[in-house]
């Protein structure tokens, strides 16, 4: 259960990623 927080952390941050170059592509 040790790499389950990782795993969220690293989904999170995916997400925040996916988002972040969305919000690029709708302001450009």
């Amino acid at each position: 259960m040790g790499g389950w927080r990782e795993g969220r952390t690293h989904f999170a941050q995916g997400m925040l990623g996916v988002a972040s170059i969305q919000n690029l592509k709708n302001i450009g």
